[in-house]
């Protein structure tokens, strides 16, 4: 598969931008998957200036108090916005509604080579299913 960058979201606000809005700005970002050093380096190869990082483990259970801190963070550095992965925010829930300027990255997948056969694989798993 592959992924690419397709919009950066502000739900609270109801604001979405193409990946261009966050080359040059200044970000604090958080992410819990399980590899939080790739969304990193994606937000600096779209030009971001990630002034603070924070890497929590795959499906981290975030606290008010974290995100309280990276919000403090962000105003001691003087940072254009909080970003995280679409999955930690949906993850976050009401605890979001929180804080305006935060917002995530909405990545878009796409399988490339052996899309048929992985379909097929799907398929046929189904069916075997269906059968036992």
């Amino acid at each position: 598969a592959d992924h690419r960058p397709e919009k950066v979201v502000f739900p609270n606000t109801g604001t979405t931008y193409d990946p261009e809005y966050i080359r040059g700005k200044r970000i604090v970002a958080f992410a819990g998957i399980a590899r939080p050093d790739v969304f990193h380096r994606t937000l600096m190869e779209m030009g971001a200036e990630v002034v603070y990082f924070e890497g929590y483990g795959d499906h981290h259970p975030f606290t008010i108090g974290e995100i309280a801190g990276l919000d403090d963070k962000k105003r001691q550095m003087g940072a254009d916005c909080l970003l995280t992965t679409e999955k930690d925010w949906w993850r976050l829930g009401m605890q979001a509604d929180q804080w305006e300027d935060m917002g995530f990255l909405q990545i878009e997948f796409s399988l490339i080579d052996g899309k048929e056969s992985l379909f097929e694989l799907i398929r046929d798993r189904v069916r075997k299913r269906r059968v036992i």
